[in-house]
């Protein structure tokens, strides 16, 4: 992402379901400069743990909304970079906020999505996959929406479809970590306690938690892959 983005100025930055805002605070480090960057989210518990790690590090420029991503409160091109990361399997309708994304955005601005997705996966990025399906689908159970990763083709698909020009893409795979030896699998399986000592309404459920629990300490862990597409807004035309 430095590579990519070092020599690239930010201006006004929207970070879109920002959770933690772990990937906010990412593309601080990663421009080359910024004037401001809000993150938007829905969810006030992780809006307050992305303020307490913005003011961490003193980044008096970073702020944090409560916010709908799918009808942002922001006006036509207000934006000159937006971006989303590892949030469109969290969004009932992942179009919708893109396209609002590029409303935000001013023509000629900076787009950038990333998600992780499920194919071309080692055995210790699969302990990734097997563990984020199996909580999307407790979420589900649970009332709380969560779509399964895509196949990376449909994600392909969906970024070409936004119309962006000077369209760069690639893939972050899952670095040279030794899979056995990062805290990773140990947070995992404690998890997985945690689930099994709360079951919900999931047929299965039990033998799920056992067979990612055994896949874990077999393989260790790594994190799933992920697209990253990034372009530019046409000047005119596409809003």
């Amino acid at each position: 992402m430095r590579r990519q983005l070092g020599r690239t100025s930010g201006g006004r930055v929207l970070d879109v379901a920002t959770g933690h805002g772990d990937f906010a605070l990412l593309l601080v480090r990663s421009l080359a400069d910024y004037d401001e960057v809000i993150g938007i989210d829905t969810d006030q518990t992780s809006l307050a743990t992305a303020r307490r790690a913005a003011a961490r590090q003193g980044l008096t420029q970073v702020r944090f909304r409560k916010m709908d991503a799918a009808s942002l409160l922001f006006p036509d091109a207000s934006f000159d970079t937006v971006a989303v990361s590892n949030s469109l399997h969290h969004l009932r309708d992942p179009r919708q906020v893109l396209a609002e994304m590029m409303r935000v955005l001013k023509p000629a601005g900076l787009f950038i999505v990333r998600e992780m997705y499920r194919d071309r996966l080692t055995a210790a990025q699969k302990s990734h996959l097997l563990f984020h399906h199996l909580r999307s689908d407790i979420d589900t159970a649970n009332g709380v929406f969560h779509r399964h990763t895509y196949q990376r083709r449909v994600l392909e698909r969906m970024y070409r479809s936004l119309g962006l020009t000077g369209f760069r893409l690639f893939d972050l795979g899952a670095g040279d970590d030794d899979p056995r030896t990062t805290e990773a699998p140990r947070h995992l399986i404690r998890m997985l306690d945690i689930w099994r000592r709360r079951p919900v309404d999931l047929p299965g459920i039990r033998l799920r938690i056992e067979a990612v629990e055994k896949h874990i300490r077999q393989h260790g862990f790594l994190p799933a892959s992920s697209l990253v597409g990034i372009g530019r807004k046409p000047r005119t035309g596409k809003r």
